[in-house]
């Protein structure tokens, strides 16, 4: 399991892996909306703003965070697709990248409903590792070290890395932008290890 470091706000983590086909960061442009469901924790991830946008003026939402980070809309050498589940019991969303994951979020009661994003499979110059956390029967992700201790504290569990993002503002508004919004520094990016782990 990945340690938090201790770094002052607005710091970024900037150790440069391996190039890799990965490493094609132009491409990750599909911004990918992040909203929570406050009343029970649940998480929806998804490239399409009207998507996250119905999904605070329809289903309780409430919780809009913006921006988690940009992936592809199509597949490149050396992605991923990031394909989107959901537990219709727990009314929980999960993502997941390999087949092993879909087998045992499918074992857990989720189904399959699409690929919402392609990802690096390993970690790049431009990415950060988003790390799923598991409370009971919800899954959240996130990348920088405030969320992970936010998480922490409220009784997440981090699980691992489940993708790897160009990292975008966590704070940045999906819709018109708060007057209460504040405006705050790059978010400092969880010590992870390079490898997604289901």
């Amino acid at each position: 399991m990945a340690t938090v470091l201790a770094l002052a706000a607005g710091s970024l983590i900037t150790s440069a892996p391996p190039a890799s086909a990965a490493d094609d960061c132009a491409s990750l442009t599909a911004p990918v909306y992040r909203t929570i469901r406050p009343s029970i924790g649940a998480q929806l991830l998804t490239r399409w703003k009207s998507e996250a946008t119905g999904s605070t003026a329809n289903y309780g939402f409430t919780d809009v965070r913006g921006t988690l980070g940009y992936g592809s809309s199509s597949q490149k050498s050396g992605y991923v697709a990031v394909t989107r589940m959901y537990s219709p019991k727990a009314y929980d969303f999960m993502w997941v990248t390999s087949d092993a994951e879909k087998a045992k979020a499918v074992a857990a009661g989720y189904v399959t409903q699409m690929v919402n994003f392609y990802a690096p499979s390993t970690a790049a110059s431009c990415t950060v590792a988003v790390h799923r956390y598991v409370k009971g029967t919800h899954v959240r992700n996130a990348w920088t070290a405030a969320e992970d201790s936010s998480l922490r504290a409220a009784g997440w569990t981090d699980a691992g890395t489940s993708f790897y993002l160009k990292p975008g503002s966590s704070e940045a508004a999906i819709a018109t932008a708060s007057a209460s919004a504040s405006a705050s520094a790059t978010p400092t990016v969880k010590a992870t290890t390079a490898t997604p782990t289901p």
